[in-house]
């Protein structure tokens, strides 16, 4: 039950908030007529995020030595 609200309190409610502050922002700079800054807070925040996880799946994949029990592509979408 403990896990289950970690899971609730830190990644759906932290997660909602994180993307409610990002549309603040960029709405702000939208109706204050800041288009340009809009723009780069959305392709900014995108590409980096994307960058960060990218990042992270590839620490995390050199940092593990173990093999996946799939064997083929395939098997990793079939369970």
């Amino acid at each position: 039950m403990n896990n289950l609200r970690l899971f609730v309190m830190v990644g759906v409610c932290g997660g909602f908030t994180t993307f409610s502050s990002f549309s603040l922002q960029t709405f702000d700079l939208l109706r204050t007529g800041f288009w340009g800054r809009a723009l780069a807070n959305v392709v900014l925040s995108v590409v980096l995020c994307l960058v960060g996880v990218a990042a992270g799946h590839v620490l995390a994949q050199r940092s593990v030595n173990l093999r996946a029990i799939a064997e083929t592509k395939e098997e990793e979408f079939t369970g």
